[in-house]
């Protein structure tokens, strides 16, 4: 239904301008109605949301995505592909929720941008965003007679010192860290011999693209310092960073 402006003119008949004021209400009230409680709703709830629906920003309903002033935070709905390019935007390949942060740099959040995924069957990270704008990542390596099971996962030395450098998932869908990361670790094994029973970030620290970590094996003597081929274990760990 149209809605039409700028009526009454002075040189209109109320005949002629009363159909049109009256569909101008109807349209009004059907425009009200979207997302609100009805205007005859009990308990004054009139004008109330009781949802609230986003509108993808795609072209070319939307031609272009909606700015803010600075220091003003918003909220819309759009493709990723069409709000920037990796990395600064995961190209997820759906509309996200966008957040404009009411900070000096307006920093742009897909907050509902995040993919978890089965350890088992990828060695891609999983990740999600919280409304701040950090990023958590986390993932499932294994490592088992005395190869790791996981593309990214792989000794920084002599296979069986201990010693391993984790490289994140590089993807278009998937963030990258870029000032800084700290990964956080949870060891387990199968509690046989040569079976780790410990993992530590380090010796290196951790940069926005890799960390390295250390495991520690023991025998059925005594602990030793070192992760030996034919070792069982698994290293789950969770970073969190911008």
């Amino acid at each position: 239904m149209p809605y039409t402006i700028n009526i009454p003119t002075a040189t209109q008949f109320i005949s002629q301008s009363q159909p049109l004021i009256q569909q101008n209400f109807n349209e009004l009230q059907t425009w009200a109605s979207v997302d609100h409680s009805p205007l005859a709703s009990a308990a004054g709830l009139e004008g109330f949301h009781y949802r609230t629906t986003f509108v993808p920003q795609n072209p070319p309903l939307f031609p272009a995505v909606p700015t803010f002033p600075a220091l003003y935070p918003g909220l819309y709905a759009a493709n990723p592909v069409n709000v920037g390019a990796y990395p600064a935007q995961p190209q997820t390949g759906f509309n996200e929720l966008f957040l404009q942060l009411n900070d000096a740099l307006n920093r742009l959040i897909p907050v509902t941008a995040g993919v978890s995924r089965n350890p088992a069957l990828t060695t891609r990270d999983s990740y999600f965003y919280t409304p701040s704008g950090i990023i958590v990542k986390w993932n499932i390596l294994s490592y088992v007679g005395g190869a790791p099971g996981n593309g990214q996962f792989t000794d920084t030395a002599a296979p069986g010192n201990g010693n391993f450098t984790y490289i994140y998932s590089v993807d278009n869908s998937i963030p990258p860290f870029t000032l800084n990361a700290y990964p956080f670790l949870v060891s387990y094994s199968n509690g046989g011999p040569n079976s780790f029973i410990g993992a530590n970030v380090g010796p290196t620290a951790p940069t926005p693209t890799s960390f390295t970590f250390q495991m520690r094996s023991i025998t059925s003597v005594n602990v030793i310092p070192f992760f030996p081929p034919g070792g069982v274990g698994v290293v789950a760990f969770v970073s969190i960073g911008i």
